[in-house]
């Protein structure tokens, strides 16, 4: 499907690099980004904290003039000069403020899109909340999975603007592979073992508690001596990890457990297809989707996953697709934790207060360890659901229908509704010197000025400068053979009051123009 309108696309320039460079919910914002280069045919603005140079670089890469990438000190120039008004914002992030403002400060009416990526800690919710009161019936909020949806809401987000749509994925890079001999190899893993594969930042912060894991691992090893619990992905506690290890020993499984703290990103997908089976319980307070899961799916393999959060929109039904564990909390004060205390130290408290059915765990791994008809079925099931749920396309489809649906929704509303929430921070702070332009205030040229005008020589300037003030050489020379007062310039300046003023203030701070009253 190609997009035929006008999209103003916010990114930061860490995403306009290779996906291999990117993990996690970037990578998800990366991917999107791509597809939306991909496939609009009208004109497409990439705006991002990139500066002049960068902003050049990037668009001698393109062809013809259907992408422009450019930064918010440009694009409202930009905007006017192409009469390429945007027919939506999105941005592939929660964080639309700037869009919000962008559009709000230029007058303009198209709906902004953002992504609700995590949702566990208390600069998450406060960030979302902050977004959600500057934006307008018709914008929308993109949330990963049904429990995104409900705890927006519970926080008091308007319904109206949460939107649920599925991570997708790419089927042709995740997928089955005919033997796994080969990559056993290449990852020093036994043909003979049967390999149970964790891929996940290690923390019991902000993934899971593996501990768990570990000490339900000697009752499997009893039925399936040739089990391999194969830990893979990068470790962002040290000291927990260190502690896992530990466990690990004292239990007696070193040989049962193989860890991976530097996976290859760019073959990622050969982790799943060397497995046998895919296990993440995740207990992550932010927890809104996990990419891993879909990963696995789309590779084959049988998923045995917590029935928490995010991660219940993976199965349909239990024990066909994969298996869901039940996990149980209870009356627990988090609120001290989640106000006062650091992300590490909430996120730990956190994953103690949801606990796992562990019987039902060991019960499901002894069945998939004990059956590869049931591993095989179960992974075909998981191919299946992917295929037709979770695939780029029908992702970028989804997004497609809800800017659609914004833009007719924005054409509802009648323009008078829309009233500022923006300070007017000129006046906030017109306090704080000693006075203000007045339309009689004379400027007149310095004779340093002067002498540079009458000599034909040329100004030194900063070239961003020249850029941000183009009202210099208009002034100038209206100036160059007598003193104008405000109202004078502002009657042969074709340009706004104020941005006559932003001009000339600069002109009388480089010390190019002075006030004749003082």
């Amino acid at each position: 499907m190609i997009i035929r309108m006008v999209i103003l696309i916010e990114s930061p320039k860490s995403l306009l690099v290779s996906l291999v460079t990117v993990h996690g919910a970037n990578k998800i914002s990366a991917i999107l980004l791509q597809l939306f280069l991909q496939n609009v045919s009208k004109q497409v603005i990439v705006v991002s904290d990139l500066n002049s140079q960068e902003c050049v670089f990037y668009n001698k890469q393109v062809t013809g003039n259907d992408i422009v990438y450019t930064n918010y000190l440009d694009l409202a120039q930009l905007i006017v000069q192409n009469n390429s008004v945007p027919d939506v914002a999105i941005s592939f992030d929660i964080k639309i403020n700037t869009l919000l403002n962008f559009r709000q400060t230029q007058q303009y009416h198209f709906p902004v899109i953002g992504l609700i990526h995590s949702l566990g800690f208390e600069s998450h919710l406060r960030e979302l909340l902050l977004v959600s009161q500057s934006m307008r019936p018709y914008d929308a909020l993109i949330c990963p999975s049904k429990n995104t949806q409900q705890t927006a809401q519970k926080i008091g987000v308007n319904s109206n603007l949460l939107h649920v749509i599925g991570y997708g994925i790419d089927i042709n890079k995740y997928k089955p592979v005919k033997s796994k001999k080969a990559l056993r190899e290449i990852h020093e893993l036994d043909l003979d073992r049967q390999v149970i594969l964790i891929l996940s930042r290690i923390s019991a912060a902000v993934k899971m508690d593996l501990a768990p894991v570990l000490r339900v691992l000697p009752q499997l090893v009893k039925k399936n001596p040739k089990v391999l619990l194969y830990i893979v992905g990068s470790v962002l506690d040290v000291n927990y990890v260190n502690e896992l290890k530990q466990l690990v020993k004292y239990l007696e499984m070193d040989d049962y457990v193989v860890w991976d703290h530097h996976p290859n990103h760019e073959v990622i997908e050969q982790y799943y297809q060397c497995s046998d089976i895919f296990l993440s319980l995740s207990d992550y307070c932010g927890e809104t989707f996990g990419l891993t899961v879909m990963e696995a799916m789309a590779c084959g393999l049988p998923v045995v996953i917590s029935d928490f959060a995010g991660y219940k929109d993976h199965i349909l039904t239990n024990e066909v697709e994969g298996f869901l564990i039940p996990t149980v909390s209870g009356d627990v004060n988090l609120s001290l934790g989640f106000y006062c205390f650091d992300y590490q130290l909430y996120g730990r408290q956190y994953s103690q207060s949801v606990a796992m059915n562990n019987l039902y765990l060991i019960d499901v791994l002894d069945r998939l360890l004990d059956s590869s008809k049931l591993r095989q079925q179960v992974g075909k099931n998981a191919l299946k659901k992917i295929k037709q749920y979770n695939t780029l396309d029908k992702m970028y489809q989804d997004y497609v229908c809800v800017l659609q649906q914004s833009i007719d929704n924005s054409k509802t509303f009648m323009q008078s509704q829309h009233t500022s929430t923006l300070m007017d921070i000129s006046a906030v702070f017109s306090h704080q010197v000693s006075g203000c332009l007045k339309l009689d205030s004379l400027f007149s040229l310095t004779e340093q000025t002067a002498d540079i005008l009458q000599t034909k020589r040329s100004f030194f300037l900063f070239e961003s400068q020249w850029k941000e003030y183009k009202l210099i050489r208009v002034l100038l020379h209206l100036l160059k053979d007598q003193s104008l007062t405000l109202l004078q310039l502002t009657q042969k300046v074709d340009a706004a009051q104020s941005e006559i003023e932003k001009n000339c203030l600069f002109l009388l701070k480089q010390y190019v123009i002075v006030l004749e009253d003082g």
